[in-house]
């Protein structure tokens, strides 16, 4: 991990001059201007520059317009990143870093909400720290093949499975970004439509920017990695 101690008022000029993120390690964390305690504590194994799928732009609006009271817990492998860079998150407050291993030192801080954004975080239930807490689990995509079959929906990822059933029972609300997300989930588990809402996703954008961008252009190349309604094929061929 890198961090960088203030000792004078002058260095502590210069790092905010020059835009440098300052932070503090204690044991296995990296804290980046996080207090420990919390209204809602977002779990995500995604942010700012450590970007594996999608996660990661939703969690970089939620980090740009989050309320005072909201902290971000980065959980990382640290097999595999044996160095964390705090100049690759996206703020200077209310982060932290953690080795998944190290989960349950998190005990130690209060906060009353825990939302989690991934399916493969459900380990971090066996750790303790939501014990008396309320769990909402933001499912950006039903994690299954696609297309998928009613009579084995995951393709026989077992462990995908297995972790993506956990959280949404154990979970006292579940998250859909769409409409769209929402029917497929109830569709193959009809027993969480009363737990279930649906908040889109929101982004940062001017209203008719994407179009900007392509104004005055007569042809267009497209390129969709995936053709399905989640991924708002539809809105797309409307707004060109």
């Amino acid at each position: 991990m890198r961090a960088l101690e203030i000792k004078t008022k002058e260095e502590e000029y210069l790092l905010r001059r020059y835009n440098i993120v300052v932070g503090e390690i204690e044991g296995p964390m990296l804290k980046i201007g996080f207090n420990g305690k919390y209204k809602v504590l977002h779990f995500t194994n995604e942010i700012g520059g450590y970007i594996i799928g999608g996660i990661a732009t939703f969690i970089e609006q939620l980090y740009k317009f989050h309320e005072a009271d909201e902290g971000f817990v980065h959980i990382y492998d640290g097999d595999i990143l044996d160095e964390i860079d705090i100049r690759r998150y996206p703020g200077d407050r209310d982060i932290l870093a953690i080795d998944y291993r190290e989960i349950g030192k998190l005990s130690r801080f209060e906060f009353d909400i825990g939302v989690i954004h991934f399916y493969g975080l459900d380990y971090i239930m066996d750790s303790g720290i939501f014990r008396d807490k309320k769990i909402v689990y933001v499912i950006h995509s039903v994690p299954t093949p696609e297309p998928y079959f009613l009579d084995n929906p995951f393709g026989g990822h077992i462990e995908v499975q297995r972790s993506f059933e956990r959280l949404c029972e154990e979970a006292d609300i579940l998250v859909c970004v769409s409409n769209c997300e929402r029917e497929k989930l109830i569709r193959l588990y009809p027993r969480y439509d009363s737990k279930t809402r649906v908040i889109y996703n929101g982004i940062d954008m001017t209203t008719g920017e994407v179009k900007k961008r392509y104004k005055g252009r007569k042809e267009h190349f497209w390129f969709f990695r995936e053709i399905r309604l989640q991924e708002g094929v539809i809105r797309v061929f409307e707004g060109v």
